[in-house]
């Protein structure tokens, strides 16, 4: 079978994006192995970035194996995927741009404010479920998506009609015979107006303003807080980083069978012996360290230990 016509470009780019699927699934595969096989398999599996990761890998070589049929693009099930998958792509985009850091310094504290957030949604996503729910109970025959569309306008945009929100009533027309104009006539009160005008007022104050300015002041301090501390979680971005290329290449190393010196050579660039501290062959050990130095040797003055410390601003 062979793609022709105006099929041709698409199913060229569906076939590039199951290639990279597939080796973006490798590499995945060969980091968890890695981290597992350093016992750090609690590490990655706690991550939610790396849950990210792998959502997102296995999402593209779902829609791209789908995309294979061109009668898909008409369901909307797809489509919805689709869409979350395209933002999903966007947002680890901006992962990726923390590892420049000029970037990533005046990225970081922005993220990292969203996510300290989250107490603080948690809290405002129970009150304002309990105010839909409360206007729900009222049986004014609205549905219970209408009633959280209309409680989410209320509070975030300020829009709000009791009469509306109180009764579900069509609307109603007169006809004058005369003139034959149309006028919309006024709805009849609803029973539970006046409760409606009240419990209002209080959703409006508690959470249309009390929340809304808590919320305002939280991302000011927590911002402040995350911008103080933005080299600290850059460097922590980039340590994080490397243990993942890190582990990709154990993991590599794993898959194919690669034996324990050639595996040193591919993860380290070179072998355990480089490391070596003493040039004497009599007192290499398989576990070369400083200690195993006797002070007073020539050894002794080139023994040195790595030690990576934050640079203060």
């Amino acid at each position: 079978w062979v793609p022709v016509g105006d099929d041709l470009p698409l199913q060229v780019t569906t076939f590039v994006s199951l290639f990279v699927a597939l080796v973006a699934m490798y590499m995945e595969v060969a980091q968890i192995i890695g981290y597992v096989s350093f016992g750090l398999g609690k590490l990655y599996f706690s991550s939610a970035r790396h849950w990210f990761d792998l959502t997102v890998v296995v999402m593209t070589g779902v829609v791209s194996l789908a995309l294979l049929d061109k009668r898909v693009v008409e369901d909307t099930a797809f489509c919805t995927g689709f869409g979350v998958l395209v933002f999903c792509k966007w947002s680890r985009f901006l992962v990726y741009l923390r590892q420049i850091k000029v970037i990533g310094i005046q990225i970081l504290p922005i993220t990292q404010t969203m996510w300290d957030m989250g107490p603080f949604l948690l809290v405002f996503s129970l009150y304002f479920l309990a105010s839909v729910n409360m206007f729900y109970a009222l049986n004014t025959g609205h549905s219970f998506v209408d009633c959280f569309m209309q409680v989410y306008q209320m509070v975030i945009f300020g829009v709000a009609d009791s009469s509306k929100l109180a009764s579900n009533a069509a609307t109603q027309w007169k006809v004058d015979l005369i003139s034959g104009d149309v006028h919309q006539l006024d709805p009849p009160e609803a029973d539970y107006l006046n409760v409606v005008r009240v419990m209002m007022m209080f959703v409006s104050f508690v959470i249309g303003v009390s929340l809304m300015n808590l919320f305002l002041a939280m991302l000011c301090l927590t911002y402040s807080l995350a911008h103080g501390e933005a080299h600290l979680s850059f460097m922590r971005s980039r340590t994080k980083l490397v243990l993942d290329q890190h582990a990709v290449r154990i993991g590599t190393a794993k898959l194919c069978c690669v034996r324990r010196k050639g595996a040193e050579k591919f993860v380290f660039r070179r072998s355990s012996s480089d490391f070596c501290v003493t040039n004497s062959v009599g007192h290499q050990r398989s576990d070369p360290s400083a200690n195993s130095v006797e002070d007073g040797t020539a050894s002794s003055h080139k023994a040195f230990l790595w030690i990576a410390t934050q640079v203060e601003q």
